[in-house]
């Protein structure tokens, strides 16, 4: 009997240890995933959400992993465990751990209660990797065998969110009509009708989107969030027929709905950017601060802050305050608005850095730092207004260099023809390019700009004519010939300021040197390595020095460097010292071929 009572006791605290193991899982990943409804409901980004949930769904894996490694051949709570895992890697994102923890649940208890939901969160994940194929068919088996888990549509609306991936927005629309058709209960038909204008307002299909949400039933609060969606999508389609009056309607009636309190700071979102389209920017700010001073959805707190900060620095002309709103907007954006808001951010910090340059007289070059500023202006900060002024500002600037005056005549035009859609504007600017400086590179876009023929040669074209011409030159010996090395030389010399080429006639210099008969494969061929270290001198950064510098960071190479550059030195001295007397020494290198020393030619 007491050896009885010792095991019922020792199997009783297994169970416990089990049952607070996958507790305490469990525990954890409700918390998190209430969490993160709670969070997605008020409209946070993803990116947030995960953040804030991730550590609570790692301990559910955690847990669940304890099952196994702790009792690996008891099995009653291996089904628990596995479902754990695999659904708490699916809100991680970590979609390969929980296909394999589907699987092993499908494939070591088939019996178990939690197959059902297995399978659905198994097409779940392949959707999230990207294998439509795989998702589309496990849906279609979830749907066949386990139909009581498309309640309220939720396996229809999958499908159809596969089918938009693969079959685009209208393969979409045509699978949810199908299944709106045999649909049966108002509330499937709800959310039919939801998902179907949705896809055709992105089709930019108003009227069609307008149809659909027509069908709705009357108001149904046990469908608030359905019915709120379809009126939202009234207000937008309304928007984007600028039909402003009309939207502003809708907006007031759905601010005056109780049901629809939850939602107020979207719809005064909405007001907003109605005021805006109709050009009343200080009363749209407004509004937008007021949203700002509550705790909105994410996305509409990036776009109000957003906003503020376009009509401070557009309207108001303040980069300061302009500057604050885009780093309020920043902490809530995401994807590409992030993206746009960062360089605007970098482009004031730039404009600010050159003009205070200019102010505290440390500018170098108080021209072109203007210049960068306008640039700046122009292509981060989207004041295109206000890079108009500092290009006009260097224009009136008779000291003001060609090269600067090319680019911003160039930058002008630019400006005009696709920001103000001034094509006049800009095509005089053009001309006056091709006519004041017709071998530049400007002058030759400007011309292809405006579909004229090309008659623009620039010393670019130049520079490739003539290292064709040695390459052509190089095809006709096959062997060393002094000719094609000079031509090249010269090539180098000619364009030392159009580096690619450059680089490329250096490079093809010192290969024809290396092919020289003198050459012995048991020596340093110096000309070689007095070839290619200019090259690394000039263009450091091209890719024919960074094939050659391996062969300049041998010993061999370094040291002969080191003392052709002693020997240079010393004519130097020599040549400018009257009273020397003393002869330089001897070249020691008897053989080779008198090739004169290009280093002072460039």
């Amino acid at each position: 009997m007491k050896s009885r009572a010792l095991l019922l006791s020792f199997l009783f605290l297994i169970s416990c240890a089990y049952f607070n193991t996958l507790y305490n899982g469990w525990e954890a990943y409700d918390t998190a995933y209430e969490q993160e409804q709670k969070l997605l409901s008020e409209g946070h980004d993803s990116a947030r959400v995960t953040s804030r949930t991730a550590e609570q769904y790692e301990r559910a894996v955690e847990k669940a992993d304890k099952v196994f490694a702790q009792f690996p051949r008891s099995e009653r709570f291996h089904p628990n465990a596995y479902f754990l895992r695999g659904i708490a890697a699916y809100r991680l994102g970590q979609y390969r751990m929980s296909l394999n923890s589907f699987q092993s649940l499908q494939a070591e208890f088939p019996q178990s209660s939690y197959i059902p939901e297995s399978w659905l969160y198994l097409g779940r994940a392949y959707h999230a990797m990207g294998e439509y194929s795989l998702a589309r068919n496990t849906y279609e088996y979830v749907l066949n065998s386990f139909p009581d888990l498309n309640e309220n549509n939720r396996v229809t609306l999958l499908l159809a969110e596969v089918s938009a991936e693969t079959d685009g927005r209208g393969g979409a629309v045509e699978f949810l009509i199908t299944a709106y058709e045999s649909a049966e209960e108002v509330g499937q038909k709800v959310y039919l009708i939801e998902r179907i204008s949705e896809y055709y307002y992105d089709l930019d299909l108003y009227d069609d989107a307008l149809t659909w949400i027509a069908r709705l039933p009357e108001f149904d609060d046990s469908y608030r969030s359905v019915f709120y969606l379809c009126d939202l999508r009234r207000i937008q389609i309304l928007l984007a027929q600028q039909e402003y009056d009309h939207a502003a309607e809708k907006i007031s009636q759905g601010l005056d709905r109780r049901e629809y309190l939850e939602y107020r700071n979207e719809l005064t979102y909405y007001r907003a950017r109605v005021l805006l389209a109709q050009g009343e920017k200080n009363r749209a700010y407004r509004l937008f601060e007021e949203i700002t001073y509550r705790s909105a959805a994410d996305h509409i707190m990036a776009s109000s802050w957003y906003t503020m900060a376009t009509i401070s620095l557009e309207v108001r002309g303040d980069l300061e305050q302009g500057r604050t709103e885009l780093e309020e907007a920043r902490s809530y954006a995401e994807g590409e608005m992030l993206q746009r808001i960062r360089r605007r951010l970098r482009g004031l910090t730039s404009v600010k850095e050159f003009r205070t340059a200019m102010e505290e007289e440390r500018s170098e070059n108080v021209s072109l730092d203007r210049y960068r500023v306008g640039e700046h202006f122009w292509l981060d900060v989207e004041l295109p207004h206000k890079a108009l002024a500092e290009f006009k500002y260097l224009l009136s600037d008779e000291d003001l260099s060609d090269s600067l005056r090319v680019k911003t005549l160039y930058s002008k035009a630019m400006l005009y023809r696709q920001v103000e859609a001034d094509t006049l504007r800009s095509d005089s600017l053009f001309q006056s390019l091709i006519e004041e400086y017709p071998s530049s590179q400007a002058a030759q876009e400007a011309q292809n700009i405006m579909h004229q023929e090309v008659t623009v040669v620039t010393r670019r074209d130049s520079a490739a004519q003539r290292f064709r011409r040695s390459e052509r030159l190089a095809e006709r010996h096959d062997e060393y010939s002094e000719e094609v090395y000079y031509h090249y030389i010269i090539t180098a010399m000619q364009y030392e300021d159009i580096p690619d080429i450059a680089a490329k006639a250096l490079y093809a210099a010192g290969r024809e040197a290396s092919r020289r008969p003198t050459r012995r494969d048991d020596r340093l061929d110096t000309v070689v390595v007095q070839v290619y270290s200019r090259l690394c001198d000039s263009y450091p950064d091209s890719p024919q020095c960074a094939a050659v510098r391996p062969a300049l960071e041998t010993g061999a190479a370094r040291g002969y460097l080191r003392e052709y550059e002693e020997r240079v030195a010393k004519e130097e001295e020599y040549a400018t010292d009257p009273l020397a007397e003393e002869e330089l020494p001897a070249d020691e290198e008897p053989g080779e071929p008198t090739i004169p020393d290009f280093s002072d030619w460039f």
